[in-house]
C-alpha cells in the first residue's frame, strides 16, 4: 500500500468512533489509535523511524510536531530494530508544524520528528499514527 492509499483507507474510516489500540490491516500497513496529554518541548523527544513511514492524523485536539531531516541530528539512543526508532538529540533548528483537528503529516524515514509538542499549554489529543512500510 502506498502512501495515497493509505490516506484514502483512513479516510473511509470514522476514526473519532474508533477505540485505543492497534488495528492491522494487512503486514505492509497497520495503524493506532492513541490519546494522551500534549506536553512542553522539553519533555518530547525527537525520532525517526528506518521500516515504516508515518501518517499522523490528529483526531481532536492541537499538537505540534517538530521536524528536521536525520542527516542533521546526533543519535542520542541507538536503533531499537524491535521497535524501529532511533532518538536523537534535540537540535537548535526544527520546523515547527502545528496539526489540528483532522490534519495530518507524512512523515518518511528521513523525517525526523518530534510529536506530542503542546501548542499553548498542555490539551488532551486523540490521534491516529498509521505505518506504511517503506
Amino acid at each position: 500500500m502506498n502512501v495515497q492509499e493509505a490516506t484514502n483507507y483512513l479516510k473511509g474510516l470514522n476514526l473519532a468512533s474508533l477505540e485505543v489500540g492497534k488495528y492491522v490491516v494487512d503486514d505492509d500497513f497497520y495503524y493506532m489509535i492513541q490519546e494522551y496529554e500534549t506536553q512542553d518541548i522539553s519533555q518530547c523527544k525527537m525520532e525517526s523511524h528506518d521500516k515504516w513511514i508515518d501518517i499522523q492524523w490528529i483526531i481532536s485536539g492541537v499538537e505540534a510536531i517538530e521536524t528536521t531531516d536525520v542527516s542533521r541530528l546526533t543519535v542520542s539512543v541507538p536503533y531499537n530494530q524491535e521497535k524501529d526508532i532511533t532518538f536523537f538529540e534535540t537540535p537548535a533548528v526544527m520546523q515547527h508544524n502545528v496539526l489540528t483537528e483532522g490534519s495530518y503529516v507524512v512523515l518518511y524515514p528521513e523525517n525526523g520528528h518530534m510529536p506530542k509538542v503542546a501548542v499553548e499549554g498542555s490539551v488532551h489529543v486523540k490521534k491516529c499514527v498509521a505505518k506504511i512500510r517503506a
